[in-house]
């Protein structure tokens, strides 16, 4: 008698604590981080809503939304995958959540949609292009939250870089030019041909700097820029809705989607070009309905410097040395930057472009 009840006892118990050995952190997920690609937006936008309907996160607000999602892919709870970022993001942005604790745990929401949220690495919008979310929510915090980089870094490591740039675009192009020139100055100097550079540059952009990070970068920016504007209106931001609303025209001929009166990723080209920090050249920002141009040039000379600088900045906090771009090739550099403005200008027209290009 004693054993047959016993049994079942110990098979649950085994099964329970089983679990939460494999869980992030207490109560947390127990997927892998960020193993699961092209999650469709509607499903990522139905866990996002979970999160704000919670009674646990009653009374949250969509910064503190925000914040906890942020940190479920970039805090000191995910370190041991992203050492770096992880261990330094809460330092850059100031805290509107309990840093101490956890982002989210089972306690705030059902196994499943923590574990989705936590296991996304990209969506796929509805013209089937995958978007880091990872790269998504950084900015996007930075925005609401704002900056705590003085008390934490700033003292450490003087920046010349935007900081919402820094841990976006230019920070993931900038990281591909530092890895790059440091790299290439590492190879035997019999070795260091044009074409093994040039092979280089691509492998690191296919690794550092993907079209779905830099999408998500850019998605994260426009984003941030636009909910900070209507954070605090008389109807409160509901992160969910807005996330579904931006996406949900992905597809949308780009004649029909300029005239809408909101941001969306099918014009993210143009939101993008019109309030990116530093600001770089375009004509028609403002304009209404919304057309943005660029003159390649142009644009090409005002990345070479803020390329530059965000390779640089925060030496021994992202980077081990500051760049060698002038020793290892700066040709190689300037063909980076230009191909970025290629990038840029190409996804004005049509919506979208390659990265990294057919043709290097």
């Amino acid at each position: 008698m004693m054993t047959g009840g016993f049994t079942p006892w110990l098979a649950w118990l085994a099964s329970d604590t089983g679990t939460e050995a494999k869980a992030e952190w207490p109560k947390g997920p127990t997927v892998n981080y960020r193993n699961d690609h092209g999650v469709p937006v509607s499903r990522y936008a139905g866990w996002l809503l979970k999160v704000e309907s919670s009674p646990a996160l009653s009374g949250s607000s969509a910064m503190q939304v925000a914040q906890r999602i942020r940190r479920l892919y970039f805090s000191k709870f995910t370190e041991r995958h992203k050492p770096s970022v992880g261990t330094n993001a809460d330092k850059m942005i100031n805290e509107v959540t309990p840093y101490a604790d956890p982002p989210l745990t089972t306690e705030h929401v059902d196994q499943a949609t923590l574990n989705g949220l936590y296991g996304t690495s990209t969506i796929v919008t509805a013209r089937g292009v995958a978007v880091d979310v990872g790269h998504l929510w950084l900015p996007i915090d930075l925005g609401l939250a704002n900056a705590d980089v003085e008390a934490d870094i700033g003292e450490a490591f003087p920046l010349d870089s935007i900081l919402e740039a820094l841990v976006s675009w230019a920070g993931d192009i900038g990281a591909v030019a530092n890895t790059w020139s440091q790299e290439v100055m590492q190879l035997p100097e019999a070795s260091r041909t044009e074409a093994a550079k040039k092979q280089k540059m691509i492998d690191l952009v296919s690794g550092r700097a993907s079209r779905d990070d830099l999408l998500g970068d850019m998605d994260g920016v426009i984003l941030a820029r636009y909910w900070d504007r209507v954070f605090g209106a008389p109807d409160p931001l509901v992160i969910s809705a807005e996330f579904l609303a931006y996406y949900r025209d992905d597809a949308m001929p780009q004649a029909q989607a300029k005239l809408l009166a909101y941001p969306n990723s099918a014009r993210r080209f143009h939101h993008f070009l019109s309030v990116a920090d530093p600001s770089l050249p375009a004509n028609g920002k403002g304009s209404s309905p919304l057309e943005v141009s660029v003159v390649r040039a142009d644009l090409t000379a005002a990345l070479k410097p803020i390329v530059s600088d965000a390779a640089d900045d925060l030496v021994g906090f992202w980077y081990s040395a500051p760049n060698a771009i002038e020793a290892a090739g700066s040709d190689h550099f300037d063909k980076l930057c230009e191909n970025v403005a290629k990038f840029l200008e190409a996804g004005l027209a049509t919506g979208m472009a390659d990265w990294p290009p057919n043709s290097w």
